[in-house]
């Protein structure tokens, strides 16, 4: 029987109620996900769903410790759900049937993902630029549950499936009309900080792809490396009819190639920078929670995201 979707969505509303009980006792997360890391040791690596657990995983952790706070607490929920599905099952990949054995497993897993991969992007990106010798001293447990709580328990109370829904809107803005303005304008001026210094360059290049608002910095380059450090960033430019754009959100690098081929491809000229021979890498990434407001030189702003 063709496992669908919408199954898949029903089963991790289940885990994500669960998970709104379970963060009220903060410290059977660490047993979730103790008995899930030795489920995955009987596992094989089968497709992409079963190999970003890891990530995943990884990802709880450095938020429970407080470690990396820059996400979403929905997407912990989601996550966790996601777990506490996984966990309960009796196999991860029950019986001896290939695939249809697994349908539910990976139906869950690639829903999870649909809904929080910019996230767990955005975290890997963090976990692989950090210095070798960075050391953060773990917050109490209870902070990060209070985190979750409250996102998912304000003064009206929301149902997983409204969090699904929230979750699944973020990246769903249409960017045509940011992507317009900048193409107007030309030039943009890029914001981030370096320490306490605010530092801006200018920009040009930028494409729509994956319905998402694509730019592109050098892997070599100190505006990565304050991405990495800082994601909040700002995208600011200006046209010759005195309008000017406002573009403010949270860099979400994605780890993909096909990101930085794609890129390389609509900008053939990049080439003879970013290559084998040279080894330097185009790191592609686009704003999440993003907001943009079209600015008059007098008058009110109208917003485009």
């Amino acid at each position: 029987m063709e496992f669908s979707m919408d199954q898949a969505k029903t089963l991790l509303e289940s885990g994500m109620r669960e998970a709104q009980e379970l963060v009220k006792e903060p410290s059977k997360v660490d047993g979730l996900l103790i008995q899930l890391e030795q489920k995955l040791q009987e596992v094989p690596a089968i497709g992409q769903a079963l190999s970003d657990i890891p990530l995943m995983i990884s990802l709880i952790k450095s938020y429970i410790t407080r470690q990396y706070t820059n996400v979403s607490p929905k997407v912990i929920l989601a996550v966790l759900g996601s777990f506490i599905y996984l966990v309960k099952k009796k196999d991860i990949i029950p019986d001896n049937v290939p695939v249809v054995g697994i349908a539910d497993d990976l139906g869950v897993l690639t829903l999870a993902l649909q809904l929080t991969q910019n996230e767990l992007n955005a975290y890997k990106a963090w976990r692989d630029g950090r210095a070798a010798g960075d050391v953060i001293e773990p917050a109490p447990v209870e902070e990060a549950a209070a985190d979750v709580r409250a996102a998912v328990q304000p003064e009206e109370k929301k149902s997983a499936a409204s969090i699904i829904g929230d979750l699944a809107k973020k990246s769903q803005k249409d960017v045509s009309k940011v992507e317009a303005f900048l193409k107007e304008a030309g030039v943009f001026f890029l914001a981030t900080a370096d320490g306490d210094q605010p530092k801006l360059r200018p920009l040009g290049a930028h494409f729509v792809f994956d319905g998402k608002l694509m730019f592109g910095v050098g892997d070599f380059k100190d505006v990565y490396k304050q991405l990495l450090a800082n994601p909040k960033t700002e995208i600011v430019a200006a046209k010759s009819d005195g309008h000017w754009l406002r573009y403010t959100g949270r860099a979400v690098f994605e780890t993909d190639p096909k990101y930085a081929a794609a890129a390389l491809e609509a900008m053939p000229n990049l080439k003879n920078i970013y290559n084998e021979q040279t080894g330097r890498k185009m790191m592609m990434f686009h704003l999440e929670d993003a907001k943009a407001v079209d600015i008059p030189m007098m008058g009110e702003g109208e917003a485009l995201l």
